[in-house]
């Protein structure tokens, strides 16, 4: 006997989940969400964490994997589907989100800063308007500014924007910082 905190989403259902280092995360999955042995102990999470727990329930463990073996199979391959058959923009499930953060190691993809959890982008590798899907295949943690800047290009596009851009700006006079900038970068990454 076990239960878990669940709540219903767009995505599907999410889960509860506890890392090693004690903090509070989500999955869609049910076999690798949290199990408490006592009732009375997901209901202490719950009300200590009443912000990043909101609207989820306490619910048996039996119950929610009898329901979610019912639910799986028709539901996932719906889901796909419609992903494939319109190629829209969507929101992103906890999973994939998450799959898509550990893919760069909390990273972003563009420029290679770290970003929190809560605050990095979904970004399309191949934008969906120049025929990328939604497959996690195609999808890259990035921070917001990166995401804005490259929008609806391919990322050699990107690159090639951004060096027009850095060639046209460094021999201005007025911009002598960013010739010490570009001076300084390429010393950090020669070494």
């Amino acid at each position: 006997m076990g239960y878990v905190l669940t709540k219903e989403d767009p995505g599907g259902r999410i889960y509860a989940l506890i890392t090693p280092t004690r903090l509070i995360d989500y999955t869609l999955d049910i076999d690798t969400a949290s199990v408490f042995q006592d009732k009375n102990e997901a209901e202490d999470l719950r009300k200590r964490a009443t912000k990043k727990l909101r609207g989820f329930q306490t619910v048996d463990l039996k119950k929610v994997q009898m329901k979610a073996a019912e639910e799986a199979v028709p539901a996932a391959e719906a889901d796909k589907a419609e992903d494939m058959q319109n190629c829209q923009r969507r929101n992103f499930s906890v999973s994939e989100r998450s799959a898509v953060y550990t893919k760069t190691e909390g990273r972003c993809a563009i420029c290679g800063k770290f970003v929190p959890y809560t605050e990095f982008t979904v970004d399309h590798i191949v934008p969906l308007a120049k025929g990328g899907s939604n497959d996690i295949s195609n999808l890259q943690c990035a921070c917001g500014v990166c995401n804005r800047i490259k929008q609806d290009i391919l990322p050699e596009e990107l690159m090639e924007k951004l060096v027009e851009i850095v060639l046209f700006q460094v021999p201005k006079k007025q911009n002598k910082k960013y010739r010490k900038i570009l001076k300084k970068a390429c010393r950090k990454h020669k070494s």
